[in-house]
């Protein structure tokens, strides 16, 4: 059970950062390249990302391989696909009613 939570937190964690991911996304492409505000968060975006992969690629992947059987991962595969499919939905919306700011 002790697995299954720290699992748990580590995959509502993920699934955060990709959900600031795509915000700063937006925010990006609703700026003027001009703005100073742009690169700063081209930059954070960047920081977050490459921390995001090395959490993933290290022993993330290997752990949960290890820690649960194939019908488990399937489960969290399931999860993480309705997760991703929400945020997918929510920043075409918000791509969609978005003006961009100079």
């Amino acid at each position: 059970m002790k697995n299954d939570e720290k699992y748990l937190a580590d995959t509502l964690e993920s699934s955060e950062e990709h959900r600031l991911a795509i915000q700063l996304l937006t925010e990006i492409q609703n700026l003027s390249i001009e703005n100073d505000l742009w690169g700063a968060k081209l930059t954070v975006l960047n920081e977050m990302v490459d921390h995001h992969v090395k959490e993933e690629e290290g022993d993330y992947f290997k752990e949960v391989r290890a820690s649960f059987d194939a019908d488990k991962r399937t489960k969290l595969l399931e999860q993480f696909i309705q997760i991703r499919d929400q945020l997918l939905e929510e920043y075409s919306n918000q791509k969609g009613s978005s003006k961009r700011v100079a």
